[in-house]
Parts: C-alpha cells; structure tokens; sequence
C-alpha cells in the first residue's frame, strides 16, 4: 500500500511517529502533548514546541509502517516495543525502504521499557527506591538494534512513557534517557516557520523607576553656612526604613542587570548558531552523503548543548 502523505503548503512542519499498533506510539504522543486533545480525529496532533529561544507549530501524525511515495517530515520518530523484535522489524525495513535524509531529527525510540530487567546504573550510587539511575538489561537483539541506529544515523532512545518515575530513571551508557530526551532532541531542530523570541531585556524597561518607594523623600531647607558639611547645599533626609528599602531595590535591580547581561550573551550565542546552521543548509547539500550527516551532527549536538544549557540556567 502506498499513501500519499505529505506536506500542504501553509501547513505547520510535521512530525511523524510511526510504529505497529501497541507499540507505544500513542502513549508518547499523549506524553509530549500532555495530554491535550488537538486531534483532528485522523491520529494528528497539533504541537506548540516553546523554549526560551522560540516557538514553534508542528503536526504529530501517528502512522503505521506502510509505503509512502515521499517523506515529506521535518522529524521522524520510529517507535518499537523493546521486548519484541518483530516490532523493531517493523520499523527497521520501513527505514530501508524510504529516505529520510531530509529529516532534520531521526530518532529511533524503545518504548516498554520497564518491562525489561533493570539494575541501577554504574553512573549513580543512589538505589532506585531513591530515584537513583538506572539501566536496562538488554537482549542480544536490542544491543544489535542500537548498533544499528547508530549506523543508520538514528538516535536510539529508551523510554517508558506509562511510568514517569521509572522514564526519568532510565539510563544508556550513563547518559539520560526517557521521554525527556526525546523533547530535548525535538526541541534542538530549527522548525520551519519558527519564531524567534526577542531577548527578556527588550521587553523589561526599567522596572526600579517610580516604583518600591516606601515613604517620601523630604528636602530640608538649606543650611547656613557653616553648619556642618555640606555648607550652601541642600540635605536629603531618608528615614531609616526607607533607606533600607531603597538599598534592597538597588541590589535587586542589580542582580536583575547581571542577568539581563547573561541572558544577552545567551541571545547573541543562538543568533549566532542558527546563523550558522541556515548557512551550513546551503553547504551541505555539495558534500557527499557521509560528509553532509557528520556535519549535520556535530551542528546538532552544538545546538543540543546549547539548549540544554539554557534548561539548566532555567531550572
């Protein structure tokens, strides 16, 4: 069977997570949604992504591994059931069958993962009763199954999208994984139609001015001359109060000025990437096939990074 999906123009840029039925792709869409219910009743999901350096509309559509004459999706997302092999089957001749070059993130996600034997991962100490990591133990397929997406070019993610507790547990080689990954590698592609948030700084203006007075400042008479310092100018008496009030607000604002700083230098850094990345587009297309996806890569874990940072900084 051959279907015709595909692009219509003025549509937001699609993601596509296809996978058999009961292999977990419905629980993650609902995950990464939130449950919002923006179906149009076809297995499509409008997506709002919004981070702090854009937003972004997207469509999530739901498939199953059949024929397409076109990938026409800015992301591809193959879903299979880690405790059958049939499922990963599924997806991996679909993958053989199409070309999904032009995909700018191709993730390959293991949903159930709970269902497999988990230990606690060699990258914490922390049991898991404590929400310490922890690590599948994988069949002899599975571990196949990611050198295989690594040698494709997919990113392999395992996750449990019924269980958050256990999802945000689940390590590979130490490094996280979990439903959060697969926001974190959705959220680092610059989305067609993305709109670019003006820095905080822009939008503040001055926050200390005309506010956080606690009292009116009195001017007292000038004094003669000779009285004290200051001779021949005016004095401004602040009580106490006030002047810690006023000391608090001048540190406040401060503070708020370091940060504008740092979320300026922060803006400029992003500028700069996505700069990079729209001139790397026109690059890459003269590189051979190895050349452009190694490159692609690097641009990408650059702009993963960077985004990362920016959560942490949030957090």
């Amino acid at each position: 069977q051959i279907s015709s999906v595909g692009i219509t123009m003025g549509q937001p840029p699609e993601i596509w997570v296809l996978g058999l039925p009961g292999s977990g792709r419905t629980s993650l869409i609902h995950v990464l949604t939130k449950q919002e219910k923006h179906g149009t009743g076809s297995g499509d999901c409008e997506w709002n992504i919004d981070n702090k350096y854009y937003t972004a509309k997207t469509m999530l559509r739901e498939l199953e591994p059949c024929s397409f004459e076109e990938v026409c999706a800015e992301a591809v997302v193959l879903v299979f059931d880690a405790t059958k092999e049939s499922s990963f089957d599924a997806v991996k001749a679909w993958a053989a069958m199409h070309d999904t070059d032009s995909a700018g993130v191709r993730l390959m996600v293991a949903t159930h993962a709970d269902m497999l034997v988990l230990q606690p991962s060699t990258s914490t100490s922390a049991p898991a009763s404590q929400g310490g990591a922890q690590e599948a133990v994988r069949p002899a397929w599975l571990n196949a199954a990611i050198d295989h997406c690594t040698e494709q070019c997919y990113e392999y993610i395992e996750c449990c999208s019924t269980d958050h507790t256990i999802d945000k547990q689940l390590r590979l080689d130490g490094e996280p994984q979990g439903v959060a990954r697969v926001v974190e590698a959705l959220h680092s592609h610059m989305w067609t139609g993305l709109v670019r948030k003006q820095h905080a700084a822009a939008s503040k203006g001055t926050s200390t001015e005309g506010t956080g007075s606690a009292g009116p400042v009195t001017q007292q008479p000038q004094q003669q001359q000779g009285e004290g310092e200051g001779e021949g100018e005016p004095r401004l008496s602040v009580p106490g109060s006030q002047l810690s009030a006023e000391v608090s607000t001048a540190a406040t604002a401060a503070a708020a000025d370091e940060a504008d700083s740092e979320d300026e230098r922060d803006a400029e850094a992003f500028e700069r990437m996505l700069d990079e990345i729209m001139s790397a587009k026109q690059r890459l297309t003269e590189l051979s096939d190895d050349e452009r996806r190694a490159q692609a890569a690097a641009l990408a874990m650059r702009f993963a990074a960077m985004l990362g940072a920016g959560s942490s900084d949030e957090e």
